[in-house]
């Protein structure tokens, strides 16, 4: 994976080894996670590396 525009464009992401079995977050447990943190977050920039 790589960056594709920004600050960052061209820049390759490591991703994790297959062998790990991981999975992405589902959409739901995202969106309640982000309704918990969502004042704490007002106005920050973050990066959501799992956004799939």
């Amino acid at each position: 994976m790589r960056v594709v525009t920004g600050k960052f464009k061209g820049m390759e992401i490591v991703s994790p080894p297959k062998d790990l079995e991981l999975r992405p977050t589902s959409d739901r447990v995202r969106e309640a996670i982000f309704d918990v943190i969502r004042f704490d977050i007002y106005g920050k920039v973050f990066l959501d590396l799992f956004a799939g």
